[in-house]
């Protein structure tokens, strides 16, 4: 008699468990909603993933069941942040929505520097290495070619195991200060030349102060090749 009494509560006990499971949203379901819409909607570019993280729910919080598949939806103007929310809601019975957070990591490739890279020095692909990094996480330009790294000239010392930023290169000097230059201007078809002298230095694609040598103006130009200078008049 006794073993049939304690058969009974474990049975009894068994069915309230599933009862009690079954009438409240479980929190595992909520979490991997959340995580599958961020992943849908936060934008990316080729070479790039994503790694989200919900945050848990609170234990205490017991929300009914959805009779339907929950919906999800993003709070006005969120953007790829490494924090951010989402709102998941029931649309079913006694209608529901709880906002979750989570973290989002944006991961891409960057360019590190493989050695210490001096001033002056001219960068070659041994001085560099891709890592890849949380991308929400860089406040500044960043490259995610090398070959927009190789061949220009490091501005200022850059410590080794550094992210490589365009403000740390520039272009090797095409035209240094003090030197004579060839400024060039074009209109209508018409070529004009004159001689001038650089006050300033630049590299391809630099813009320059130049002064003409026979009017002794000051213009700016821009740097096409060594020793010409683009200028838009004479």
């Amino acid at each position: 008699m006794k073993i049939k009494q304690a058969f009974s509560i474990l049975l009894l006990s068994a069915c309230s468990v599933n009862i009690y499971a079954a009438v409240w949203q479980s929190h595992t379901s909520i979490k991997e909603k959340a995580n599958a819409f961020l992943k849908s909607q936060l934008s990316i570019t080729a070479g790039q993933r994503l790694e989200v993280q919900v945050n848990p729910l609170d234990k205490r919080l017991k929300l009914e069941r959805c009779k339907t598949p929950l919906k999800a939806s993003l709070p006005y103007g969120t953007k790829n942040r490494s924090t951010t929310s989402v709102a998941i809601h029931c649309e079913s019975g006694n209608t529901w929505k709880i906002y979750v957070t989570a973290r989002v990591k944006r991961m891409g490739k960057t360019y590190i520097s493989q050695s210490f890279i001096r001033k002056g020095e001219i960068i070659s692909a041994n001085d560099l290495r891709s890592s890849e990094s949380d991308l929400n996480l860089i406040r500044s330009a960043y490259f995610t070619r090398k070959n927009d790294i190789i061949g220009k000239v490091a501005k200022r010392n850059i410590p080794a195991e550094r992210m490589i930023t365009p403000m740390m290169i520039g272009n090797p000097q095409l035209v240094r200060k003090g030197d004579r230059v060839t400024l060039l201007a074009v209109k209508r078809g018409i070529e004009v030349r004159m001689q001038g002298e650089a006050i300033t230095a630049g590299g391809s694609g630099d813009h320059i102060r130049v002064r003409a040598l026979t009017s002794k103006r000051i213009v700016e130009g821009k740097v096409i090749s060594p020793g010409i200078i683009q200028v838009s008049f004479l």
